[in-house]
């Protein structure tokens, strides 16, 4: 045993993320790197004990091997019902492969069989309730979403889903019992706290919202989505520098955010730096092509706050000719934009 020291204390395992359906099965793990946690792992002392025994010709060995064959079979076949009593189905079914490895006996082959089929339909359905989702057939992937959580209920990806179709359902109580489900399933996933900090953003409770955004920005620092949100609940509260630092953040991310360059003039003028915040929404002007009738309407504002009144009113005139803006209540704002600057 004096060279199988890697075998014992740093063993070979499947690594469950990475796996294949071939022709001839399902859920293969064709991966196996080596732990990096050195340590005594019995069952890996097992497999070697048993390889060395199995070489041997005495009797001793002949009586040694099986008697480790039904041992690994029962560490395994233990930690499949482990790992399917806490929905963990992709790891029992790893597990059940190694107890089938050690003795193909039937029952094992027929545990492993049917939760390999389970993992099937449940992976079948949620891309199936994606499809419908996408055709906009809400209610019909929310049914689907619901049959999946009744025969795993640890599905955080489903929690989420179902959390928006809820909300496009109308029911917002639904939702959020979802996205915090989801939350608590998987603290590496951001998903539930951006939608229930959109969702108290939206009510009006930007302080809600901010407290979600931040739990969201722990597990996803570093995201344009996220930052820019909480921007928008940091405004809502008229935290001025607050979201000025989010939308910065935004911008490092993203130097194309039309929406967050156009909103950090604003936040900047709404703090005495009018001039200072003119580039960025000229940038989102430039971004839009001088089409966006919204982002014109702040380009003129912030270049007359910034004592430019010829150029704003030249960007009004200008807007007043595209075609999206005749016709529409731009239309009216861009007017009585020119007729303050005339008057002045």
């Amino acid at each position: 045993m004096r060279d199988k020291c890697a075998a014992c204390h740093l063993p070979r395992y499947s690594r469950l993320a990475i796996k294949f359906h071939t022709p001839d099965d399902t859920y293969v793990f064709p991966v196996r790197p080596s732990q990096h946690r050195i340590a005594v792992y019995p069952a890996a002392r097992d497999e070697v004990l048993l390889a060395w025994h199995e070489s041997q010709t005495d009797l001793a060995s002949q009586q040694a091997a099986p008697m480790l064959k039904a041992a690994l079979t029962s560490h395994w076949a233990q930690e499949a019902k482990q790992f399917e009593s806490e929905h963990r189905l992709v790891a029992a079914i790893g597990a059940w492969r190694e107890a089938v490895k050690w003795d193909a006996a039937p029952k094992s082959q027929e545990e492993l069989t049917r939760l390999l089929a389970l993992q099937t339909s449940l992976d079948r359905d949620y891309f199936q309730a994606l499809k419908l989702t996408e055709n906009q057939q809400y209610a019909s992937a929310a049914e689907l979403c619901e049959s999946i959580l009744l025969r795993d209920p640890s599905r955080a990806e489903v929690h989420d889903g179902l959390g928006t179709l809820r909300l496009q359902l109308g029911n917002q109580e639904l939702a959020q019992k979802h996205w915090r489900k989801s939350a608590a399933l998987d603290p590496d996933n951001a998903y539930g706290p951006n939608m229930l900090g959109w969702l108290a953003y939206q009510r009006g409770d930007a302080g809600e919202a901010v407290r979600h955004y931040q739990n969201a920005d722990e597990v996803y620092p570093y995201t344009a989505e996220i930052n820019f949100r909480w921007s928008l609940a940091q405004i809502g509260l008229r935290k001025w520098p607050e979201a000025e630092a989010r939308l910065r953040k935004v911008l490092e991310i993203d130097p194309g955010h039309v929406k967050a360059c156009q909103l950090l003039g604003h936040v900047l003028k709404e703090q005495g730096q009018a001039a200072a915040g003119l580039p960025f929404i000229q940038r989102a002007a430039k971004l839009t092509q001088f089409q966006d009738p919204d982002i014109l309407l702040s380009l003129t504002d912030a270049l007359a706050a910034a004592g430019r009144r010829a150029d704003a009113a030249a960007t009004a005139t200008n807007a007043l000719q595209l075609p999206a803006v005749a016709g529409s209540s731009f239309a009216a704002e861009f007017r009585q934009r020119l007729a303050t600057l005339n008057d002045r």
